[in-house]
Formats: C-alpha cells, sequence, structure tokens
C-alpha cells in the first residue's frame, strides 16, 4: 500500500496491500499498542498512553512515527508487520515522517507497510517495490508548493526549484555541490563542500571573472585591467567618457576626473552661452571673416591674452545682429529675458565697464540666462 501525499488518508495507490485504513481511532490504538511493546521504554509509557487516550490523530500519528522509527513497536502488545527492523529502507523512513507532516492520521496504516517492521521488507522484491512507490511519492510531495522540511527529497536536480540541484548522497535539494553552482551571486560565489551552501570566494578560480578580491568575485582590482578607455571602480571596469569639445578637469563618468586639451587651432575657454559655462574649445579665428563654430554662425572676438576665438553666436535675434567683436547673448533683468549685444571676457580688464560677469560684459542689473 502506497499512499499518496495531500490527497487524505482514504484514497490511497495500492502497492502492496488491498485497501488503506484511517483515522484519529485507528491511529492512536496503533499507538496504544505500541505503547503496550514490550521494547517500549517503561519510562515513557505512561505519556505514550496518555496521548492516544486523548485520540489526537496528529499527536498520536507523530509519536507513532518517532516511535516505530527508534524500533520501540516491536515485542508482545505491537501491531507491527513481519519484516526485520533492521532491513527498514532509509527512503520510507522519509516518506514516514513526510506523511506525519502532510496527514498524521495515516501514519498508522502507513506503518503496517512502510515501518521498520513492516510487510514491505519481507523479501527483497517487495522491498524494491516499496522503496520505488516512496520515493515517487516523495518526488511528487517535494513538487508542490511550499513543502514540509520534511519532504524534501530528489533523485535528480529536475525535481528541485530552481537554482537549487540535487546532492544525489542524501537524496536531498541543496544550494550547490560545485563553484559553478553559485556562479551568479557574486557575493557567495563558492561552494562549501560540507554544508553545499554558496559562501565568499577563497580563490580565483571559483570566479567566472577570474578574479577574487576580499570574499567577492570582481571584474578588476586595478585600471590595467580595463583596457585603454577603461578605469576599475569599486570592483568592476568603467569606460570614460570622451572630451568631446570641452577641455580642461572634466568628468570622466567614473566618478573621477581627466584632463582634456584642445588641438593648436583652438584655444580652451569658458563659453558663456552654455549652462554652467563650461570650457571648451574654442577655434582660432581670422578678425576679418565670419566664422563658425559647431556648424552655428559665430563671432570673431579677441582675447585681452592675445590672438582670437570664435564664440558661438546666437543669430538674428538681436535685432539683425551685432557689431564685429560683439556676441549676441540671452540675459535677464531678474524679471525678462532679453537678447543683447556684449563682449566677451575672461577678465574685468576685457570690458570698459569694469563688469565680467559669466564671461560675458554686461551692465550692472543683468545677468545671463543660460542655454541648456
Amino acid at each position: 500500500m502506497m499512499h499518496v501525499l495531500r490527497n487524505g488518508a482514504a484514497c490511497c495507490l495500492v502497492v502492496l496491500v488491498a485497501a488503506c485504513q484511517g483515522g484519529a481511532s485507528e491511529t492512536c490504538s496503533a499507538l496504544s499498542s505500541c505503547c503496550d511493546a514490550s521494547s517500549f521504554p517503561a519510562s515513557q509509557a505512561a505519556d505514550c498512553k496518555a496521548v492516544a487516550g486523548a485520540n489526537d490523530s496528529s499527536d498520536c500519528g507523530s509519536l507513532l512515527q518517532s516511535a516505530s522509527a527508534a524500533g520501540f513497536c516491536t515485542g508482545p502488545g505491537s501491531n507491527a508487520g513481519s519484516g526485520s527492523a533492521d532491513s527498514a529502507s532509509a527512503v520510507c523512513s522519509r516518506y514516514l515522517s513526510c506523511l506525519s507532516s502532510v496527514d498524521p492520521s495515516a501514519v498508522a496504516a502507513a506503518l503496517q507497510a512502510y515501518g521498520p517492521n513492516g510487510t514491505c521488507w519481507g523479501n527483497a522484491a517487495t522491498a524494491a517495490d516499496c522503496e520505488t512507490a516512496c520515493a515517487t511519492a516523495l518526488v511528487a510531495e517535494n513538487k508542490q508548493p511550499s513543502p514540509p522540511a520534511a519532504c524534501s527529497y530528489c533523485e535528480s536536480t529536475a525535481d528541485c526549484a530552481a537554482p537549487s540541484v540535487c546532492d544525489s548522497g542524501s537524496n536531498t535539494c541543496v544550494a550547490c555541490l560545485v563553484d559553478a553552482d553559485c556562479a551568479t551571486n557574486p557575493n557567495a560565489s563558492a561552494c562549501d563542500p560540507t554544508t553545499h551552501t554558496c559562501t565568499s570566494c577563497t580563490q580565483d578560480s571559483q570566479c567566472s571573472s577570474g578574479t577574487c578580491h576580499a570574499g567577492q568575485c570582481v571584474d578588476c582590482t586595478m585600471d590595467s585591467q580595463c583596457g585603454a578607455d577603461g578605469v576599475c571602480t569599486d570592483g568592476a571596469c568603467c569606460t570614460k567618457a570622451s572630451c568631446g569639445i570641452y577641455c580642461g578637469s572634466q568628468p570622466d563618468g567614473c566618478g573621477g576626473t581627466m584632463s582634456c586639451g584642445c588641438g593648436s587651432d583652438a584655444t580652451c575657454l569658458p563659453d558663456p552661452l552654455l549652462m554652467g559655462s563650461p570650457t571648451v574649445c574654442q577655434p582660432t579665428c581670422d578678425p576679418a571673416a565670419t566664422c563658425l563654430d559647431n556648424d552655428q554662425t559665430g563671432e570673431c572676438v579677441l582675447l585681452q591674452s592675445g590672438g582670437h576665438v570664435c564664440v558661438l553666436e546666437l543669430g538674428d535675434a538681436c535685432n539683425g545682429g551685432c557689431e564685429p567683436g560683439l556676441i549676441c547673448a540671452s540675459v535677464t533683468d531678474g524679471m525678462d529675458p532679453l537678447m543683447v549685444c556684449a563682449s566677451y571676457c575672461t577678465t574685468v580688464a576685457d570690458c570698459p565697464s569694469g563688469v565680467c560677469t559669466d564671461n560675458l560684459c554686461l551692465p550692472q542689473g543683468l545677468a545671463p540666462s543660460r542655454m541648456p
């Protein structure tokens, strides 16, 4: 007889006997007989009888399974089967433990077949059938949602919920058997061979990245591992941003800064028309000709230090443009946006008024309104 777990004691998969029995009275009656067995410890018999007399199928089933597994239900007064206690199967012991958690009222009937002295163990043929039946029931129960811990059992990794794997030695689903089973967890990438749990790495070979540092798998520990344009940041490679039109000290996109320069045909200066006045490579120009800056019309302005650079012009917004040497800039008086012609400055010495506001010579009361 094989009980199909999670379907009640009245419905059974017949393997060795024709019918199953269950219910509190039968389970507790079987426990009472076990309590009277000569092999049952006399010091515990009274407590055993008290549990049996309470007629609670769950309590009776749990105690009966434990007593039978311990070999207490043998000798005169016992209703055990005809098998040998020494020949009881480990997988069927696990089945009985599982059944005790899932359906305690069915334990008494199951013990008659699958217990240490059950009918399963009279000969090799029936023993093999019983072991197969116990394993089949355990695998089926282990695939149920949230099975009890007592029902943990597997014969292959397919019987385990991912990412667990099956330890064939104990027929138990575990976290890992080899380091590769822990490869998806950089903080615990090594498999402990004793506990079969994923733990911190201790050597590079345990990491798919090939680098173990301070117990964690990382991509890098130094910049040289990240290529010509990369830096190592917190164990990961980061590719630095390009300088583009910007120059001077700029963010590198990886939490640091980088130094960007200009070619021989440009000068590194703040751009007064961009948000934050970032330093950009302003192309040198001929003051007698119209210059272009990033494919837009620009104004060729004279620098205090000498030479001319092309500064972005805003087109026709200043009533048709500005005189040579001036740029059309967006400013505000604190209330309304205005477009005015202003000269470019790097120091107060560049401004006749003596006021250089964010690289623009502006009258008092006006401030630049930046382009994003």
